[in-house]
């Protein structure tokens, strides 16, 4: 009799918090009994897809007929679907989040304007979008409504306050940061941390590297043409994506990797607050400096496996 093949750990643990550990059916708590149903009957079928757990109950009832094969995958659609509305929400509050830390963190580098404005500006989009998914159907189910008003509410208490930017880190922009690293830790970094499917944080990064490969190449010549703030404009762009990176909590990023890309990409990304000098000396400074972080990003890329496309 051929040997039925066994569904492996990761599986069963995947399987569990699909369905948070509660029978779909019934919100049975008792997951160390539950059973693992193959919704095509065939069980050497072990995919992901073709399974779902069961309490003993539900399970025995699908034998008697009084669950139907129809019920079950109905049952298996309706959580696949609220777990793609759980991605793309937090695919959307992650950025968010992280670019309140980021420019809150930086907010001694950009006290004066055009910085002053453009921060303004993003603390309110921030704001805005946050009270947005504070009443979609997500948060409300996970709770996570006034956790996100409180948020939006932080920023409002110093975005309103016209001269607040000018002063240094204020206690506001200390308290905004501060919640937005709380939710971060609580529940943005647990949710990409138990991702089936692994972002492709390599490959952004990778693609990152190419980019300000490219720039960097271009670079003298754009500064004999004059062209110092759009070259700046263009790296800090460059910067600001990859800080976004170095901020996911995944195994694609060993932690001290992490640490070396935050503190490189955030020179990267502040490269457009210096002193437009349209000097020799001060365009030559930029030039080898720009060339300087872009081997330090393509030696990091050495110490990350499976980063074989970086930029050399």
């Amino acid at each position: 009799m051929k040997k039925r093949p066994r569904i492996i750990q990761k599986t069963k643990s995947l399987l569990q918090k699909e369905i948070s550990s509660i029978c779909p059916f019934c919100d049975n708590e008792d997951v160390d009994h539950f059973h693992f149903h193959h919704i095509d009957e065939n069980p050497e079928n072990n995919d992901m897809l073709n399974l779902l757990m069961l309490c003993p109950i539900c399970h025995s009832k699908i034998t008697k007929g009084d669950i139907t094969r129809e019920d079950v995958e109905r049952k298996k659609r309706d959580i696949s679907t609220n777990q793609k509305d759980v991605l793309l929400f937090f695919q959307e509050i992650a950025p968010l989040v992280f670019d309140l830390i980021i420019f809150g963190e930086q907010e001694k580098d950009r006290s004066i304007n055009p910085w002053v404005s453009r921060l303004e500006s993003r603390y309110s989009e921030i704001s805005n979008e946050l009270r947005r998914l504070a009443i979609k159907d997500v948060s409300i189910q996970k709770g996570w409504t006034v956790l996100l008003d409180e948020l939006a509410k932080s920023i409002d208490n110093f975005v309103n306050r016209e001269v607040c930017l000018y002063r240094g880190l204020t206690e506001d922009i200390k308290d905004a940061v501060e919640k937005a690293k709380h939710l971060k830790v609580s529940i943005i970094d647990p949710f990409f941390a138990s991702q089936r499917a692994p972002l492709t944080l390599k490959k952004d990064f990778a693609m990152q590297l190419r980019m300000l490969k490219s720039l960097n190449d271009r670079a003298e010549m754009m500064l004999n043409e004059g062209k110092i703030e759009e070259l700046q404009g263009k790296v800090s762009e460059i910067g600001h994506d990859l800080l976004i990176l170095s901020m996911y909590n995944t195994e694609d990023f060993p932690k001290a990797i992490k640490g070396k890309l935050y503190s490189i990409s955030r020179e990267i990304h502040l490269m457009e607050t210096k002193r437009n000098n349209h000097s020799f000396d001060r365009q030559e400074s930029f030039r080898n400096r720009l060339n300087e972080l872009s081997g330090q990003l393509n030696a990091l890329a050495v110490e990350l496996p499976n980063v074989t496309y970086a930029a050399n």
